[in-house]
């Protein structure tokens, strides 16, 4: 069974996921007062920031199941649109009129890290939020593909794609196009390598670590893969650096990567005509993951030698699905 297809709170794919901080959204993109809808998983949920911060609530309404999403925000409790009832960040009925019951929403433990909001959506007490090396970070604008996570998650360390998928934006090139990489265990993750180049690490069930150059040096990058849905996930990317930052107020719209990328899949564009692109690299990763379509009707792969990273990959994935996970430490990359 692939992996990647699992995410049900009932599946042991599911639970790993859950039973780590997951980002829902970037701190920066929920003004005051805002009501969105987010999903993880194969769930949606509530996310709103009243007065006392974000907050995370189920996706309806206990009262009729109407969703809280399109509610509004007064003060520090989510009021549904439909008849009034309102809810505290806690999940406990708010000041509201003497038709509403007793009824409790369900809430989640939310905690701002990094400038991003994480959610908790396992059972039972949260678990340890990863140690990190000292900043400064900054929270990127983060980017939704109709794509699985667990593509993107293998193509950070399939480096054998770079000198193919990146040849035309130059990226490739350079490299042998027998290019492999060496995977190798660590404290609680897996580490790729492949000559000089900065090592990329994985640490299940969805985070990924490298490096990309800054000024005349590298700066680490952790980047977490969320499933929205089988064959669509966001990803959230943080920079160990201070960069401004501007706040967007529809985050996830498709980006000018998505919309160049459906272009060229669509046949109206090619590769070689975006060659002054200057998200040209994004662009080729995109037609090369989302152009395998969904992973339900995909046919059975014909992995070679070169992919013993994805294969290396997997099995810890699966190997962290088994059994519990434990504190995650991250230290800088050499």
């Amino acid at each position: 069974m692939n992996p990647w297809l699992q995410l049900g709170p009932d599946t042991a794919e599911g639970r790993l996921l859950r039973g780590a901080w997951q980002p829902v959204y970037r701190d920066i993109d929920l003004a005051p007062g805002q009501v969105v809808r987010v999903r993880v998983a194969g769930q949606s949920f509530t996310l709103f920031r009243g007065t006392e911060g974000p907050r995370l609530v189920q996706d309806r309404c206990p009262h009729r199941g109407t969703l809280l999403g399109v509610g509004r925000v007064e003060g520090d409790t989510l009021v549904c649109a439909h008849h009034g009832w309102c809810w505290r960040g806690d999940g406990s009925p708010g000041p509201a009129h003497a038709a509403q019951g007793a009824a409790l929403a369900r809430s989640f433990p939310i905690r701002v890290e990094l400038g991003l909001v994480f959610a908790w959506l396992g059972e039972g007490q949260p678990a340890t939020f990863p140690v990190l090396p000292p900043g400064p970070w900054t929270a990127m604008p983060p980017n939704r593909w109709p794509c699985s996570y667990g593509r993107r998650l293998e193509n950070s360390v399939d480096l054998a794609h770079v000198p193919h998928s990146h040849r035309t934006s130059g990226v490739g090139a350079g490299f042998e196009p027998d290019l492999r990489g060496t995977a190798t265990r660590i404290p609680g993750g897996l580490e790729v390598r492949t000559g000089d180049l900065p090592p990329v690490r994985f640490y299940p069930p969805n985070l990924l670590q490298f490096q990309s150059p800054a000024g005349e040096g590298w700066a680490d990058h952790l980047v977490w893969r969320v499933p929205e849905d089988v064959d669509c996930c966001r990803s959230f990317m943080v920079a160990r650096a201070d960069l401004p930052v501007v706040a967007q107020a529809r985050p996830f719209q498709a980006t000018r990567v998505e919309q160049l990328g459906e272009q060229v899949l669509s046949g109206e564009r090619t590769l070689a005509e975006l060659a002054s692109e200057p998200s040209l690299t994004e662009v080729e990763d995109y037609v090369v993951l989302v152009g395998q379509g969904g992973l339900a009707g995909q046919a059975p792969e014909a992995l070679g030698v070169a992919d013993e990273p994805v294969r290396a990959l997997r099995r810890l994935f699966c190997g962290a699905r088994d059994s519990p996970l434990g504190p995650v430490h991250i230290e800088p990359l050499a």
